[in-house]
């Protein structure tokens, strides 16, 4: 049969249209599996991308939406240079694996990977359709990116700068009601008690949402572009105003009941406030549709069918995933034996110290940590000087290294207040015959210096005895060569530990540091 001979004046596919429908239907399915599985690390471990697992499923419902209104369909006249570009848009698939199987966080892999599978979409209904289907479906394909968490490099300013400014805004809106109240961060401190914009390191977890379902009921009431941007805005806009208002009612509640009453009201807060955001986003939508709903587009009179992709492919890209997949299994298994457990120690808090006081975790950092076992304690030496020393674990798992990773002080200690004024790089402190690599930080917070000595370990590196532990430490900073480190040495779903002390009274970071030195042989010890 031609290859144009489906496009005949009849529409009703064939029995052999439909089996290859349903290979071309398995293929996409298996690519977004494959493209997406590491995204979901992020749903599980950020709770403001928690949307994620739905995307999918509104990306395709605004595709049925659309289906009705398609054109005919044309085919792109060169499906030799489509298949070309999806050979080069499937080889990088392997490596790309590898290295998001060391570093399931790496956003900008999380990218590639989505953008990948976005694309090849793209190639799809260009080989079936041509250019007026890519055109007709481009803002259900492009839906799916919404699925992908932010960079960080936009997150974080911009998302923890509006958490500060509600906190701002709710002290003067206390103060005006004859409440005293100061802002540390995005902390709210009271006489009794103190109240979090949501968590501390986690932001305004509705932002991401009602950006979300701002672009999603744009696109399912087709409105026009600049109504679109109107949306987003405005949505965006509605949600900073609803955080704003749950923040001000539960520091008011605080502040006239006390901190019990703030633990019975937060949660229930929390979710009357998402409901209300995404009620307004709905109904803004549903107000900008007005005028438009009269000219919606009429469903399409379809004469020809689309060019449905071969089996021969369909079944070549499952298996070049499948076989990718093994390979990266058999890398990491060939690799882990080289590797040792080196984290062979744990703490031991010095209870025998006077004034030495443990401080145990609130529920809703726990919540946010996520970790299996945490510590903390103060206690102040003899030199006047005030240490406060925290550690956590978590046990070996996919996201043991994405929650540990996203708790480390330039992320944590602003959001509480401190601000950082220095970054002194990575050591290596001896505890007995162990050595302990820290990165070492100076912040200031309510009217100290403090100096920081932060350390996350796992349970195995490289035997190599030339690996400088500096440098291991220095592998959690997330440098793009460190990543590739560790997808290189094959590490993988690693249990890890962070021990960090947090001192003030010291006139320098030397200083704080040879301190910190002399006082660790009694603050480590060897497991078991």
């Amino acid at each position: 049969m031609p290859e144009n001979a489906a496009f005949a004046a009849s529409p009703t596919p064939s029995a052999d249209s439909n089996r290859r429908l349903g290979w071309t239907v398995a293929a996409i399915a298996v690519c977004g599996y494959a493209s997406f599985r590491f995204l979901a690390i992020e749903w599980a471990v950020n709770p403001q991308y928690g949307y994620g697992w739905g995307i999918p499923v509104l990306a395709m419902y605004l595709f049925l939406k659309r289906w009705p209104t398609r054109p005919d369909p044309q085919p792109f006249r060169k499906p030799s240079f489509l298949a070309a570009a999806a050979i080069l848009l499937a080889l990088p698939y392997l490596p790309l694996t590898v290295l998001l199987e060391a570093n399931p966080d790496w956003r900008l892999l999380l990218w590639a990977a989505s953008c990948s599978y976005v694309a090849a979409l793209f190639m799809a209904l260009a080989y079936a359709s041509g250019r007026p289907w890519v055109r007709h479906f481009a803002a259900p394909l492009l839906f799916l990116l919404l699925a992908t968490p932010w960079p960080s490099f936009l997150e974080q300013p911009l998302v923890q700068g509006l958490t500060h400014q509600i906190s701002v805004a709710t002290v003067e809106c206390m103060r005006w009601f004859g409440y005293p109240a100061v802002v540390r961060g995005n902390i709210i401190q009271l006489a009794n008690g103190d109240v979090g914009v949501n968590e501390a390191c986690s932001g305004i977890r509705s932002f991401q949402t009602t950006f979300m379902l701002a672009i999603f009921f744009g696109e399912l009431y087709r409105l026009a572009w600049v109504k679109r941007l109107i949306l987003v805005a405005g949505g965006l806009a509605w949600s900073v105003l609803v955080n704003f208002s749950r923040t001000s009612f539960l520091t008011w509640l605080t502040a006239s009941e006390g901190p019990e009453a703030q633990n019975r009201y937060h949660d229930p807060a929390g979710l009357i406030g998402l409901g209300v955001g995404l009620a307004g986003v709905y109904a803004s939508a549903t107000f900008l549709t007005r005028k438009a709903s009269a000219s919606a587009p009429a469903p399409a009179a379809v004469t020809r069918l689309p060019r449905l992709l071969p089996i021969k492919a369909v079944v070549i890209t499952i298996a070049w995933l499948a076989a990718a997949e093994v390979a990266k299994e058999a890398w990491f298994r060939s690799r882990q034996p080289q590797l040792v457990a080196t984290v062979d120690w744990t703490v031991q808090w010095p209870a025998a110290t006077e004034g030495f006081k443990e401080e145990p975790l609130g529920e809703d950092v726990k919540a946010v940590l996520r970790s299996d076992s945490e510590e903390s304690g103060v206690w102040k030496r003899a030199d006047g000087s005030e240490w406060t020393m925290f550690f956590i674990q978590w046990e070996p798992g996919r996201m043991s290294a994405p929650l540990a990773r996203g708790h480390t002080p330039e992320i944590c200690l602003p959001a509480t207040g401190f601000k950082q004024v220095g970054r002194s790089g990575n050591l290596v402190l001896n505890a007995g015959d162990l050595e302990i690599p820290f990165s070492s930080y100076t912040f200031l917070g309510s009217g100290h210096r403090w100096h920081v000595f932060f350390c996350i370990a796992e349970d195995g590196v490289a035997r190599d005895p030339n690996m400088d532990l500096s440098e291991e430490n220095y592998l959690r900073e997330l440098a793009p060569k460190r990543r590739l480190l560790a997808a290189w040495q094959g590490k993988r779903h690693y249990g890890q530990q962070v021990f960090e002390i947090a001192m003030r009274g010291y006139a320098s970071e030397d200083e704080a540091r040879r301190a910190l030195q002399s006082a660790l042989p009694s603050l480590i010890k060897r497991k078991g």
